[in-house]
């Protein structure tokens, strides 16, 4: 008994031990060349900001937001369009084609 709950002990250990502390958006918009990429939470009072970035020269952008933040967000590209997303502690690929 003392083997298994030493074992159980060093499994929540090893556990909380590598959990995240962000994930990643990875996307690729060839329209939106250097462009401002905004992430922004649902509010009751007001939207915040998660997370911001620019794209490349190719339109490749990398964002990261927080592991705390699950629900819906907006991924807003500045002066093009945006769309919801649902987070929900996962890193995920975009690829927007038009």
């Amino acid at each position: 008994m003392r083997i298994l709950s030493r074992f159980f002990l060093f499994f929540l250990f090893c556990n909380s031990a590598m959990a995240q502390s962000s994930y990643t958006i990875t996307g690729v918009v060839p329209q939106a060349l250097k462009k401002e990429v905004l992430l922004k939470a649902f509010g009751f009072q007001k939207d915040s900001l998660l997370a911001t970035v620019k794209t490349d020269a190719a339109g490749r952008f990398v964002l990261m937001y927080p592991a705390s933040y699950t629900g819906a967000a907006l991924l807003e590209i500045k002066d093009l369009k945006s769309v919801i997303v649902l987070l929900h502690q996962e890193n995920f690929q975009l690829q927007w084609e038009s």
